[in-house]
């Protein structure tokens, strides 16, 4: 089965010899992966740079307690090039938020955001919450 330019990163053809599989290892195409791993339902709100190099924030997204989500607009997944993004996650009952000190505004309001570097995988940015 040929693995080159299938859409998938394959590590074993990510080299210069190889032509970098097909460009599938580009990480512009990278999309945002957010999971809850608390039994309380999150709102969470980013700010990424897009592949153009626009700073934007996106707010609010709704995870459910133990799911994993991928991050869209418009019906459109959310990519970025950049493994830098912003967080900033208020469980839905108030007695928990994970913030920073990146101030970024959010539907007019400027909010603490985390600065977090997304674990990379072969086609997302991954970032997990807990509630410990």
């Amino acid at each position: 089965m040929n693995k080159y330019a299938n859409g998938v990163c394959n590590t074993e053809c990510n080299k210069r010899v190889c032509g970098y599989d097909g460009g599938d290892c580009n990480s512009s195409n990278k999309r945002f992966k957010l999971a809850n791993k608390c039994d309380l339902s999150i709102d969470v709100a980013v700010s990424y740079m897009t592949n153009d190099g626009t700073w934007v924030s996106r707010c609010w997204y709704d995870v459910d307690p133990l799911t994993t989500t991928t991050l869209v607009s418009d019906s459109t997944p959310l990519v970025s090039a950049n493994l830098v993004w912003y967080v900033y996650t208020e469980v839905r009952t108030g007695f928990h938020v994970w913030s920073g000190d990146a101030d970024r505004q959010c539907n007019g309001r400027t909010l603490p955001f985390r600065k977090v570097t997304g674990a990379a995988t072969d086609s997302t940015w991954a970032y997990a919450f807990t509630c410990a």
